[in-house]
């Protein structure tokens, strides 16, 4: 028996070893077509490991440009390589294997399945990353605020609880810092209101900074935001001084002729206007127009502030005119008058009456003695001698009219008289 399989066996051995080797080219061929070896790439982040030995000799690193974002590729079998994902391997950059001089990290790319039958080249070798020194620095926290309250009201303090965080991190980040806020919005709001606030840095171009690497201790702070009661009232005022012989003042105005203040209902129950003291505007000897800004801040009762604290002046302006006085005679005979009894008439015993008028120059200049009316109302008086102040009419531009008494008789008419005789 054995004979026999011995002898089948090597029986035309060559063509049956040649049958054997056709076989399994024949396998290969099959296979490789079938399956054929694929790449693909595959994009991950790397993990950045012994950190300690950048972080215990007091610095700290930041990736530069997202360089550990890693890109590799993956060759095996069409099967195999198809079915792989980029978490089916381990992506790590190694700080033990750090160049100081260039901050460049090595990458290494593991499969975590079918490492052998894979192969991995990478496309990012090296993650770049910056050190420096850790910088730990205290920094006041400015209070913002944003919205406007209802209709109203308006915000009173702005302020946040604690008043300083302490900053860790890059000391070039934390050198570029230029101011730490912390907003809070109070748009609608008729009440105080706290809110907790992450706060925001920002460098001196007003752009914030942001970074992985820095803490923020503590993380947040309350802000707070006071809303108060607001009130319209009107400012008055007054002013000291004369001025100059010859000049008048034509007109005293304020800008704005009222404020809107904000404070407790009780506060704003306590004002109902803003008085400027008269010494705040002196017109002593001025011959012309006076402008005066003054600051209203401290005429404020305690506990009132103003709505719009960036405008607190108010201007009193003062227009002086150049003044003038001129006399004008008006005859008896022009002078009006009213009530006089019928059958009498007046005898005048002078020829005429002076009228002096005085005011701004262009104004008192125009004037004609045309403009002039007077008149004298006689009612209640009986016959016999009296000395009367005509009354004279108002004239456009004319601040000041003054007139003299006339002297006369009322007495009865010559043919009131002529009867009387007769009779």
């Amino acid at each position: 028996m054995a004979r026999k399989l011995v002898k089948m066996v090597t029986n035309n051995f060559i063509l049956k070893l040649i049958a054997v080797l056709l076989a399994v080219v024949l396998w290969l061929v099959v296979v490789n077509i079938d399956n054929p070896q694929t790449t693909m790439t595959f994009t991950s982040t790397a993990s950045i490991i012994n950190e300690s030995i950048i972080t215990d000799n007091g610095k700290v690193y930041e990736v530069l440009d997202n360089s550990n974002t890693i890109k590799f590729s993956v060759t095996g079998p069409r099967t195999i390589v198809e079915g792989m994902s980029a978490s089916d391997f381990t992506v790590v950059a190694d700080m033990n294997k750090i160049d100081l001089d260039l901050g460049l990290v090595p990458v290494e790319v593991t499969p975590d399945r079918y490492a052998s039958k894979v192969s991995v080249s990478l496309k990012t070798t090296n993650v770049h990353v910056s050190i420096e020194t850790v910088k730990t620095q205290q920094f006041a926290v400015n209070a913002t605020s944003t919205g406007t309250p209802m209709e109203g009201y308006a915000l009173g303090s702005v302020a946040c609880d604690p008043a300083t965080v302490t900053i860790t991190g890059p000391e070039s980040i934390v050198k570029a810092i230029d101011k730490v806020t912390a907003g809070i919005n109070v748009d609608g709001m008729y009440s105080n209101r706290n809110q907790t606030v992450v706060p925001t840095l920002y460098d001196s171009n007003g752009k914030k900074i942001v970074s992985s690497n820095m803490t923020i201790e503590p993380s947040t702070v309350q802000v707070s935001a006071q809303i108060m009661g607001t009130k319209s009232i009107p400012v008055t005022y007054e002013y000291t001084g004369a001025v100059k012989e010859g000049y008048q003042v034509e007109s005293v105005k304020c800008l704005p002729e009222s404020i809107e203040i904000k404070g407790s209902k009780d506060a704003l129950n306590g004002i109902d206007e803003l008085k400027i003291p008269s010494n705040a505007l002196d017109l002593s000897k001025s011959v012309s127009n006076v402008e005066k800004s003054v600051s209203i801040t401290g005429l404020l009762p305690e506990g009132v502030e103003l709505v719009d604290g960036d405008n607190n002046n108010v201007i009193i302006k003062a227009e002086i005119v150049s003044r003038k006085a001129r006399n004008f005679k008006v005859a008896v005979e022009d002078i009006a008058i009213t009530n006089l009894p019928e059958g009498y008439e007046i005898d005048f015993l002078q020829k005429s009456v002076t009228v002096t008028i005085t005011g701004e120059r262009a104004a008192i200049d125009k004037v004609k003695a045309a403009d002039i009316k007077l008149s004298l109302n006689i009612a209640g008086q009986h016959t016999g001698r009296f000395e009367k102040m005509p009354v004279v009419e108002d004239i456009d531009g004319v601040s000041e009219i003054k007139v003299t008494s006339v002297l006369g008789r009322v007495v009865k008419s010559e043919s009131e008289a002529e009867e009387d005789e007769e009779e």
